[in-house]
């Protein structure tokens, strides 16, 4: 085992920083100077207090699995994560972004489909999401209602039947591409589906 002398400066025990170690009373100590921390003399590194430290002062990096940011827990969202006390479990809205246990949304999370944390329009699990809701009204020619191609009811004058725009004789009037039929068909003479 090995006993540390003390250092002297001008015959007294150095205190402050020497050779880039912190000294009190001649001997490595433990403390900061100039905004700077020390451990046993050196430079503190890792967890020290609470705190994180890269070469002295307060850093930014991982220790046993959790992140830190400027010395303490992070606590919101770095590098597309979204930390809470260090740890990537944060699930909510950041700056338009949706997070789930603390990486961008991909999927359904309380009704709203997301991709990459934004809502989105497209189909998940046989339901169709506009702006991340589930579709309700007309697109690519189907009528949706609460995302499922079913709807049944008349949009901007086409009627559609289970969601489709309706072919055939509904209510007594006779449709094509969703409109009442004009025209010849079967040798039958059609005004307005009459």
């Amino acid at each position: 085992q090995t006993c540390a002398l003390p250092i002297y400066v001008d015959g007294n025990g150095a205190s402050g920083v020497y050779n880039n170690t912190y000294y009190a009373n001649g001997l490595k100590a433990t403390g900061s100077a100039n905004n700077v921390q020390y451990v046993d003399g050196d430079l503190a590194q890792g967890l020290f207090g609470g705190f994180y430290y890269v070469n002295g002062v307060y850093g930014t990096g991982f220790s046993n699995n959790i992140y830190y940011v400027d010395g303490s827990f992070a606590n919101g969202v770095y590098s597309d994560v979204y930390y809470i006390n260090g740890i990537p479990t944060g699930t909510g809205l950041v700056n338009g972004i949706y997070y789930e246990n603390g990486n961008p949304a991909n999927g359904v999370y309380n009704g709203v489909y997301y991709q990459s944390g934004t809502s989105a329009t497209g189909t998940l699990n046989g339901v169709y999401y506009v702006s991340g809701d589930p579709a309700n009204g007309v697109y690519d020619g189907h009528f949706y209602s609460s995302g499922i191609a079913n709807g049944t009811g008349t949009v901007n004058g086409v009627k559609y039947i289970s969601g489709d725009p309706a072919n055939g004789t509904y209510d007594g009037v006779y449709y094509k591409s969703g409109v009442p039929f004009t025209g010849v068909e079967d040798n039958i003479l059609w005004t307005d589906g009459s």
